[in-house]
């Protein structure tokens, strides 16, 4: 009998909101050549001579805003998506993270000692994209490359559209939207423009025109973040009815100066302010977990500049989070 396994894998979370943990983080992080693309001596001279003699200092500091008595908001939830996708598959399951610890091979190593032959990969992103679907996946075959126990890997592809997600975000969307928003901003988190054209199996298809992306199909969209961006949000819209000056597709999170998605989140929702909107509600589906990207640059810093701009209220709707139907349903595909 074949005794399958679930890695739920994540990007991860500083141990401590301290600036040496931080710092041993943001190593991980930003020393990734799938985060930061660029030759091995230009990124190190970028993240140790520079961001690593700041930041760590700046992001220790909204850590310490969002920590929770358990630990990282982003841990926490995590361990309870485990323990009830656990519950309600009954497989073993365990926690995998890209950077900081448990580390994908710790999770992997844990589900192999529990005797599973296969495992079932399962990395917590939506959407497509170089810096963390594909970085966990690669991380994710070399551990099990070097694996001593003998074991199959099964992979569950980015989500975006499957039913069971797709139905379960836009319904929590639903049940959660105050009656009285004026406007509804999707966040997605950003990318460079480069890590969109170098995710594109054609070479010339994506960022070529205004439409690329509506029209995307087959390889194009299996790859193309932006259109996968593209198509939650018209999903979503369609479920609630709105029209197109009801709500507005965004990007967070940007760093660097090369040109990345846009329009920007922060931008975006001081415009909207200034415009006359006074009740703006944001939710970020590239997220299944709330974390800092989440519970500090949304319900906090784009919060406050949405009330400094002449907002007057700001509601964040929170990731599925704990709620983990969708993901058994996935699972369970898999295991048929």
């Amino acid at each position: 009998m074949k005794k399958k396994g679930i890695l739920l894998i994540n990007t991860g979370s500083p141990s401590a909101p301290t600036t040496r943990e931080v710092r041993r983080y943001l190593s991980q992080f930003l020393m990734d050549p799938y985060m930061l693309d660029m030759p091995f001596w230009k990124r190190w001279l970028l993240v140790h001579g520079i961001i690593l003699r700041t930041r760590p200092r700046h992001s220790a500091r909204l850590y310490k805003e969002i920590w929770t008595p358990r630990g990282s908001p982003l841990i926490v939830i995590s361990e309870d998506q485990r323990n009830s996708l656990s519950e309600q598959t009954g497989l073993p399951a365990a926690l995998g993270f890209r950077y900081g610890t448990p580390t994908i091979k710790e999770g992997l190593d844990a589900l192999l000692e529990q005797g599973c032959d296969t495992i079932i990969g399962f990395p917590l992103f939506p959407q497509y994209s170089l810096a963390a679907t594909e970085s966990v996946l690669v991380q994710l075959e070399a551990d099990s490359r070097r694996a001593t126990r003998p074991h199959k890997l099964e992979i569950i592809p980015p989500f975006w559209n499957h039913p069971a997600y797709l139905n379960a975000w836009i319904e929590s969307v639903k049940k959660n939207l105050p009656p009285d928003t004026d406007h509804l901003l999707v966040s997605f988190h950003g990318l460079p423009e480069r890590h969109i054209r170098k995710a594109d199996p054609t070479g010339h298809t994506c960022l070529k025109n205004p439409d690329c992306c509506q029209n995307a199909s087959g390889e194009v969209l299996e790859r193309c973040y932006r259109a996968q961006t593209l198509r939650m949000t018209q999903s979503l819209v369609q479920a609630l009815g709105l029209k197109e000056d009801q709500y507005t597709l965004c990007y967070q999170s940007r760093l660097g100066r090369d040109p990345w998605l846009s329009p920007h989140t922060l931008e975006t929702a001081t415009r909207l302010a200034h415009s006359g909107v006074r009740h703006l509600t944001v939710v970020a589906p590239s997220f299944v977990s709330d974390c800092l990207e989440t519970l500090h640059e949304i319900q906090i810093e784009i919060k406050d500049a949405f009330l400094e701009s002449g907002g007057k209220e700001f509601t964040y709707l929170p990731c599925l989070n704990e709620s983990t139907e969708w993901m058994s349903q996935i699972v369970s595909e898999i295991e048929a």
